[in-house]
């Protein structure tokens, strides 16, 4: 992207009567402006604007149009040496190089410091400590590439190229072992690191302009309706993985994510328009609202664990442990019920997201039930499965032109 780098000399005045007014100059660079008062007033008879110097032949006007000069000279020097030094262009940096003030040169690992702090400082505002983990996760892997690849501590803003992204990418992959949507998630980090820069004008443009982060497809696991029925009807006699069973059946059916589940209250629990029992949430990760009619066997599971000590104690629906202990958990349950799939707490959402457009439910009201925040988001975790492309592909199969047998 050119500078397209611009000086303008024109008059500050507050009403039109004013006699004389004070002269600024304006630097423009991309559409970004920075004034500098020029602790001048002139005549706003006399000045030329179309021009932006002062009209006349007298002494006192040639020295000010020739102190006019000398600045919009010292400007554009100004702009050549953030060329010459490589320094990010902005209307800010030619206005501090014109008015002395030192332009420092960030580092990048320096910068994504400062990022998480400022996120750490937002935890119950507007953050959660999940949130801040993963970015201290991200600066981590960042700091280990710079070291290996760049065999320093740090690497300045300035001299981050085009390539830096992608090599970033790769060595997550290689060295990390992790893999594509993994590496996305620390680099999505790192571009809101990078964005957070161009805005506080240390950089002019990030990296990320020309680079684009493509995910793989993921086939999301699911349970069927007769895995769902199977679940559901199996006896377990163990009190815990049956209480696992029972918190991951209800997020089945309502949609919930383990930690709006883990949270619920019985103030979540309304009654709806439909006079029926709803679960009325704001979804914690995105703080969007959630409304979900419940079924019978949904407002069942609420009533059989409505007096356990641990949900009394804590004031919650269901006495859930931790997501790893569910996770665990799950694995058992799957093995008891002869379930051959890897139960987690996020597949009960995919559950819930299949069965629901299988069931001919609109996928904007799924959205909603979800909490998404756009619809496709919900179409990454809801597929159909081949019952019910089987069911709705019946009619036109049974219109298509019939193949005559010539062979007897």
């Amino acid at each position: 992207m050119r500078d397209t780098f611009s000086t303008l000399f024109y008059l500050k005045s507050k009403t039109k009567k004013d006699e004389n007014a004070p002269l600024y100059v304006r630097i423009t660079v991309r559409g970004q402006r920075a004034e500098i008062s020029l602790k001048r007033s002139v005549s706003k008879l006399r000045w030329n604007s179309s021009k932006g110097r002062l009209n006349g032949s007298k002494e006192d006007v040639k020295s000010l149009n020739r102190y006019l000069n000398a600045v919009e000279y010292k400007l554009e020097q100004a702009h050549y040496h953030l060329i010459q030094n490589g320094i990010p262009i902005s209307a800010m940096a030619i206005k501090d190089m014109y008015l002395g003030v030192s332009i420092v040169k960030k580092g990048l690992l320096e910068v994504f410091k400062y990022h998480n702090i400022q996120l750490e400082q937002l935890i119950g505002v507007e953050y959660r400590k999940p949130t801040i983990i993963k970015y201290r996760t991200s600066y981590k892997h960042l700091k280990a590439f710079v070291n290996e690849y760049f065999k320093t501590d740090e690497i300045l803003l300035v001299d981050l190229k085009k390539h830096f992204i992608s090599d970033f990418g790769h060595y997550l992959m290689t060295k990390k072992g992790v893999g594509v949507n993994t590496a996305n998630k620390y680099l999505m980090h790192l571009k809101k690191v990078l964005k957070f820069c161009v805005a506080h004008e240390w950089i002019s443009v990030s990296p990320f302009e020309y680079y684009k982060l493509k995910n793989k497809p993921v086939n999301k696991d699911f349970l069927s309706s007769d895995e769902l029925d199977i679940l559901v009807s199996t006896d377990i006699s163990n009190s815990s993985l049956g209480m696992v069973r029972d918190v991951f059946v209800f997020c089945c059916l309502t949609g919930l994510s383990f930690i709006d589940v883990k949270n619920l209250t019985n103030d979540n629990i309304v009654v709806g328009v439909d006079r029926n029992t709803w679960v009325f949430i704001n979804r914690q990760k995105t703080s969007t609202p959630s409304r979900i009619p419940l079924s019978d066997h949904a407002k069942m599971l609420i009533k059989k664990y409505k007096d356990h000590p641990k949900s009394k104690l804590e004031g919650v629906v269901f006495p859930v442990y931790s997501n790893q202990k569910m996770n665990a958990n799950l694995k058992l349950v799957a093995g008891y019920c002869g379930i051959d799939k890897n139960l987690t707490m996020h597949v009960a959402r995919h559950t819930f997201a299949t069965r629901a457009l299988t069931y001919n439910v609109p996928i904007v009201t799924v959205s909603n039930v979800l909490g998404h925040k756009s619809i496709k988001t919900t179409q990454t975790y809801a597929k159909l499965v081949d019952s019910k492309i089987s069911s709705d592909m019946t009619s036109f199969i049974s219109t298509a032109p019939r193949l005559i047998d010539k062979c007897g």
